[in-house]
């Protein structure tokens, strides 16, 4: 499947797409091959939306002429995609908890770092991960949020990545 940068060209702004801006409805002008689906993917992966439905229209290039030459105009593609107003926003989840005991080193005396902190690590019990219990013997879960575009590093530290491309509908263009 291309990237979604070569699927959706630009913004088509005219009176009639500004009128549908208020329904959730974008008018693009997209790659003339495209498919429905893959309109529908690019619009998800730029602008991080959840689509509804895509409608497509192709048109065929008018031909042109300057003096006396004559030529056509290039054929193109006009997608008018629905989006969802209201998005359910950032995904939560419950997950485990590992149990972390402090870090010892090879004479049992605890390990600290640069801060006076103690290192602690994740307890494993026969090469499996030991999780926290209560007191009635469950498994504890905690609710962790995952932003769309974003991932934990090394630590458990949120990192969001640095806008390479315009990711919302309103950078684009649209709306203006």
């Amino acid at each position: 499947m291309r990237s979604a940068e070569d699927i959706i060209l630009r913004p088509y702004i005219t009176e009639k797409s500004n009128d549908g801006l208020s329904e959730g409805k974008y008018t693009f002008i997209v790659a003339p091959d495209a498919t429905k689906t893959e309109v529908k993917y690019a619009v998800e992966k730029l602008f991080q939306v959840k689509v509804l439905k895509v409608n497509t229209s192709s048109y065929e290039g008018k031909v042109k002429r300057m003096g006396v030459h004559q030529g056509p105009r290039p054929s193109w593609k006009k997608a008018v995609v629905k989006i969802d107003l209201e998005p359910a926003g950032p995904k939560e989840k419950y997950v485990r908890v590992p149990e972390k005991v402090q870090k010892l080193d090879k004479d049992g005396k605890p390990v600290v770092d640069k801060n006076g902190q103690p290192v602690m690590v994740i307890k494993k019990v026969n090469g499996k991960v030991k999780y926290k219990v209560d007191e009635k013997g469950r498994v504890v879960r905690e609710k962790k949020t995952y932003i769309p575009g974003s991932y934990y590093e090394k630590g458990g530290v949120l990192k969001s990545p640095g806008k390479k491309y315009k990711t919302s509908i309103e950078e684009f263009g649209v709306g203006q």
